[in-house]
């Protein structure tokens, strides 16, 4: 059985078909859920460490990757232990352009225990590493940051 999940307005164009031709697009097009497949990541968009956003953190690298502690909290380069350093991960951050231009910008959300793991590495030491769930749990995508 096929059901109608959405259907497609024009000139928003909600959705377009394979290849971004919209020549089949036309009022009243619909979009089924025998159509749809939904894509799980577990790749992160943006690392925080201590609070403060980790700007060369890259989410598509799976080499060891370093942070210098001094650059995120400069007064505290000195006295953080291992077991004052929180990281955290966020997903879903991006921003859509539709065709005439209109922007959607979203935050994205912070993710759980059930979704990133974080195993404490040592300061100028061995790397912490954060292993990423999909949400689906079909892919697990691992980094490894040194902090010095």
């Amino acid at each position: 059985m096929t059901a109608l999940l959405r259907s497609v307005t024009v000139p928003e164009r909600v959705f377009s078909p394979a290849g971004g031709s919209s020549d089949g697009l036309y009022e009243g097009n619909g979009l089924y859920v025998d159509d749809v497949e939904m894509i799980y990541s577990s790749r992160i968009d943006k690392l925080t460490i201590n609070g403060k956003e980790w700007k060369e953190f890259n989410p598509n690298s799976s080499d060891v990757q370093i942070c210098k502690l001094s650059a995120l909290a400069p007064q505290t380069e000195t006295a953080a232990q291992p077991a004052e350093i929180k990281i955290e991960g966020f997903r879903g951050i991006g921003t859509l352009t539709n065709t005439q231009g209109k922007k959607a910008h979203f935050g994205g959300r912070k993710l759980d225990g059930t979704e990133m793991t974080v195993t404490a590495g040592a300061l100028k030491g061995n790397p912490w590493v954060i292993t990423v769930k999909a949400e689906d749990g079909s892919s697990t995508h691992t980094y490894k940051i040194k902090i010095e």
